[in-house]
């Protein structure tokens, strides 16, 4: 199994009240990530799996209208979640430390059940 590990760093100017925009300060997403992107609080609009926050992609001078993944808390300590990218191919675990953020892809390794919800997945994970 394969880990990317990569940290994005926070882009202050670019900061709302539920966005915040970050750019890639080290490691190589191999494309499974663009170097820039952005995390939306979840405003309840997808009833049935309510992720904590959004994570959508900057590509082409634009960020995608449609999110790449939702991010679920996960319990261990601190600001900790999970989400998968490519239709549940590879595992990816965020950690918001201040104003950067750490990324782990495990790619092309997702162990869980694909019919399980989300938030359930996020529940097993016991490290980042």
């Amino acid at each position: 199994m394969e880990s990317l590990n990569l940290i994005y760093r926070e882009i202050p100017e670019k900061r709302t009240k539920t966005t915040r925009h970050y750019e890639l300060e080290s490691g190589d997403s191999k494309q499974l990530l663009s170097n820039q992107i952005r995390l939306v609080n979840d405003r309840g609009y997808a009833s049935n799996s309510r992720p904590d926050y959004w994570l959508f992609e900057y590509i082409d001078r634009r960020y995608k209208k449609s999110p790449s993944t939702g991010l679920f808390k996960i319990p261990v300590s601190g600001m900790a979640y999970s989400g998968d990218l490519i239709k549940k191919s590879h595992l990816v675990t965020f950690a918001i430390v201040g104003e950067r953020i750490d990324i782990k892809i495990r790619v092309n390794y997702y162990p869980f059940d694909t019919r399980k919800h989300p938030r359930t997945i996020a529940n097993l994970i016991t490290k980042i």
